[in-house]
């Protein structure tokens, strides 16, 4: 059998072992990367320095390229029909700091990535960002990752597709800056606002359409998959004429954590699609979707949660004194969680699928599958990936 970097850079005719074949027919049969165009930029991430890059064309796709080593700034990436980022680690150095709920100073970064796709192109635009490794050596605060296109509101064939595949990541925490308006500015090197609002993923970039997310380990305090409408399109949920956008999860393990370090002592959001009852009575939302677990459907959407925890209700939760979620809260069975409403609008649920909730969650993604061995940095091993069939491996 042909070695994974040996299938890298083979041909079109890529042999495709027994196991990752049998994937064919499972929910990784999704997460196949988009036929890049012929026409690729290759952008090198240096390890130490933050890149923007800004004049991408719609005709024209983007290989983001981490670092062989840790990459320790952001990058900031736009104008592009599609994205991609496969492999790599990424611990952010800090560029600045806040004072935390607890009175003392904290390090992070306003994001990792910032990847907004084109406004104009010559098919759906996409974001395809898969094989992560994310640490926080040096950091305490931070997005991970701003996703969004630059299409306005009406513009539905320009919303992008995102795709997220195996990756795992340590924990980054968040809180609201009126926690920390008592101290009063923080010295020089500072930052200000809601930079401490610490999301896995949100869409300050702009609007998305459909989410395909798999094999994913994170570890996370704060909000973890934002999913709301956001305020990036004035809270508009995508209505094309294809359809509703939906969000869709397959083997995703969230571990919720608490930072008592910091002062934050309340319970964190994993999964928000749905910010309250009136939003979501007037059809303002993006529906979810929770796969497995069994069979072609892998295993599942599970919680680990914190020690002595027993009311899972609130990691579904958007936690914001602004707006109230009683109709539309889940409902908990034992150790699931599951949306039972029968008067969704429009007969679209918020929510589909369950929720498992447990101490000993399976194993979603290894270290062995994402990382810096997995790199891909150059256009021929992109097209490797694409035709080889890299995502079931």
């Amino acid at each position: 059998m042909l070695s994974r970097r040996g299938m890298l850079i083979g041909s079109a005719g890529l042999a495709i072992s027994r196991p990752a074949a049998a994937n064919h027919l499972s929910w990784r049969r999704f997460f196949r990367i988009p036929k890049p165009l012929a026409k690729l930029r290759i952008i090198n991430v240096p390890p130490n320095h933050n890149i923007t890059v800004t004049d991408g064309h719609g005709d024209e796709d983007a290989l983001v390229v981490l670092p062989s080593t840790p990459m320790t700034g952001w990058a900031k990436i736009t104008g592009f029909r599609g994205i991609y980022c496969i492999g790599g680690v990424v611990d952010p150095a800090g560029e600045a700091w806040m004072y935390t709920p607890a009175g003392t100073l904290a390090w992070g970064v306003g994001h990792s990535f910032w990847f907004q796709t084109a406004a104009q192109a010559v098919t759906r635009p996409f974001v395809y960002m898969a094989r992560l490794r994310a640490l926080s050596s040096h950091i305490v605060y931070g997005d991970f990752a701003r996703i969004g296109g630059a299409a306005p509101v009406g513009a539905w064939t320009m919303w992008p597709d995102v795709w997220r595949h195996m990756m795992i990541v340590d924990p980054r925490y968040g809180w609201d800056k009126s926690r920390t308006e008592q101290f009063g500015e923080p010295p020089a090197p500072a930052h200000h606002g809601d930079i401490s609002h610490t999301d896995f993923i949100k869409q300050d970039p702009g609007g998305t359409r459909h989410w395909y997310t798999g094999a994913i380990n994170c570890t996370w305090n704060f909000q973890q998959e934002f999913a709301p409408p956001p305020w990036s399109v004035d809270f508009h949920e995508y209505r094309g004429t294809d359809g509703r956008a939906i969000r869709r999860y397959w083997d995703y393990v969230a571990v919720p954590v608490r930072g008592p370090q910091y002062g934050l002592l309340g319970i964190p959001t994993a999964f928000t699609s749905i910010r309250d009852d009136t939003t979501t009575y007037a059809g303002k939302y993006d529906p979810m979707e929770f796969h497995g677990p069994g069979g072609l459907e892998g295993k599942g959407v599970w919680i680990k949660p914190e020690t002595g925890v027993t009311d899972f209700r609130p990691y579904v939760m958007l936690k914001d004194p602004n707006f109230s979620l009683v109709h539309f809260a889940p409902s908990q069975t034992g150790n699931q969680l599951s949306w039972p409403q029968t008067d969704w609008p429009e007969g679209v649920p918020g929510y589909s699928g369950v929720i498992q909730v447990s101490d000993t969650p399976p194993t979603v993604a290894t270290e062995s599958k994402v990382g810096l061995a997995w790199r891909v940095t150059s256009k021929e091993q992109l097209m490797a990936y694409y035709t080889g069939y890299q995502q079931l491996l």
